[in-house]
């Protein structure tokens, strides 16, 4: 019971002793905290420090300082402008006349205030570099940077600088970047970790690359180019785009031609020229476009309104509201159209197919699919391996309807007073049809094979229905 009793005692007081740690520690980050710094006088080139109080680490003093520089270069031709950022939030704004400006805003801390004199001097020599027409804005002012925590409140950041000498720092971090340049450009940013906004329309071309960033921008003239990874971006317009996404969230009003490669990302394009897309679980929503070609595995795909569309898909979903033309190969597809003139399927495999209205269907070499159209105005031409076919209203001045197969199930409604032709050659039929309706001008039954010419109404038509097949199901509801 002694021992016991001592043993809790010392437990306990390593506790108090901890905690007793913990308190002080957090005191000392509360001394540390510094307001924040009003903005800095617009000149050509100015320095403003803010120092902090002051503190010990170890009985070594730690000196501090929060500090602003803005540089500001005039220039007479249009510039090709490059931005590299790094967790900084960024502001990229329109600048007054034909110039490139710069505001920086850093947090510094080191036990030998020539060490911030160093890293001050190489992050204002390295800001802005001018070499022809290309200006490159830059907050990478060293050639290596590493940070060390060795334990909890005390880290240790060594940093190479591009003459090979180095400094050490205790806390380093850029608070603030704002960067003003002329409308009139074109402009290349990459980011990683961080925002940035680009308050102005660009007269130009605009490149990103971006890795787990969020990217806002408004109107870009010409060429739009992104490579990203992680990452949330919106602008407003732009002309040709090209863009690679991986796990990337997008948004545009209107762009020009499109190509797009992308995985696990959500696309939101508005309306756009041409479109040529290769995805893999994607999801992509389009507002208008006049052509399309898209392979997707796994994408989920919505478009509004299209002129023309090719499309390979595996496992996924089409939908559209008004299409003229679409030609499809796919697996596995869940295809919806409101309203579509032409639709010419290839090699379908456990398609599921619904259609408001459609003018002319063909599908050949198919197998599995489900067809399912609401109204069918003229052209119907399917042949495939087990088929399920529904036409819950085929217009009174429709054409054709030609179904050729094995284990094929067609229930179709025509109006009772239309008159067509119905034809052809079955093997194991099974017609569920009111026969006594039609004038059977040729009926001949060998086997389980029949062959058959049927009219409905009048012989004098030039609409036809073609059965020719295998365990032919037909229903004709009138």
């Amino acid at each position: 019971m002694k021992i016991k009793t001592q043993r809790l005692k010392y437990s306990k007081c390593i506790t108090f002793s901890i905690f007793t740690m913990f308190v002080m520690g957090i005191a000392s980050i509360e001394a540390q905290t510094v307001a924040p710094v009003k903005s800095v006088n617009e000149a050509e080139s100015v320095n403003s420090v803010r120092k902090i109080e002051s503190h010990s680490s170890n009985n070594q003093e730690i000196v501090g300082e929060l500090k602003s520089i803005h540089t500001k270069k005039d220039i007479d031709f249009r510039p090709n402008v490059s931005i590299d950022v790094y967790d900084t939030e960024t502001q990229i704004i329109p600048a007054r006349n034909n110039s490139v400006e710069v505001i920086v805003k850093y947090l510094a801390e080191a036990k030998d205030k020539e060490e911030l004199i160093k890293l001050h001097k190489a992050i204002d020599e390295n800001l802005i570099s001018i070499v022809g027409n290309d200006v490159d804005i830059s907050l990478k002012f060293y050639k290596n940077y590493s940070s060390f925590v060795n334990m909890p409140l005390k880290s240790k950041i060594t940093i190479v600088l591009k003459d090979n000498s180095k400094i050490t720092l205790t806390k380093f971090k850029i608070t603030e970047l704002k960067v003003y340049l002329p409308t009139d450009l074109d402009l290349k940013v990459k980011a990683k970790y961080c925002k940035v906004n680009l308050d102005f329309s660009i007269n130009g071309k605009l490149s990103l690359n971006t890795y787990d960033a969020e990217f806002k921008g408004k109107s870009i003239s010409k060429e739009f180019r992104v490579e990203d990874k992680y990452s949330k971006i919106e602008i407003v317009s732009a002309g040709k785009s090209k863009m690679n996404f991986y796990k990337t969230r997008f948004y545009s009003k209107k762009l020009g031609d499109v190509i797009l490669e992308s995985k696990y990302s959500h696309t939101n394009l508005g309306e756009i020229s041409n479109f040529v897309m290769t995805g893999y679980e994607d999801s992509v929503k389009i507002a208008k476009t006049t052509e399309a070609e898209i392979t997707g595995k796994y994408c989920n795909v919505e478009i509004e309104n299209n002129q023309s569309l090719t499309a390979y898909f595996y496992e996924g979903s089409l939908r559209s509201n008004t299409t003229n033309k679409v030609n499809l190969r796919g697996k596995y597809l869940e295809a919806e159209f409101a309203k579509l003139k032409y639709l010419k399927i290839v090699d379908g495999y456990e398609m599921e197919i619904e259609i408001g209205e459609i003018d002319s269907l063909i599908s050949r070499n198919g197998k599995y699919n489900d067809f399912d159209l609401q109204k069918l105005n003229a052209w119907f031409a399917v042949d495939g391996y087990e088929e399920e076919i529904k036409i819950a209203k085929v217009a009174d001045n429709f054409s054709k309807i030609a179904v050729d197969g094995k284990c094929v199930d067609l229930n179709m409604t025509i109006s009772n007073d239309v008159s067509y032709k119905i034809y052809g050659k079955v093997q194991y039929p099974d017609f569920n049809f009111d026969k006594s309706d039609y004038k059977a001008v040729y009926h001949d039954k060998e086997g389980s094979t029949l062959t058959f010419e049927y009219y409905k109404v009048s012989e004098n038509t030039e609409k036809e229905i073609n059965i020719e097949g295998y365990e032919m199901d037909v229903n004709i509801y009138h």
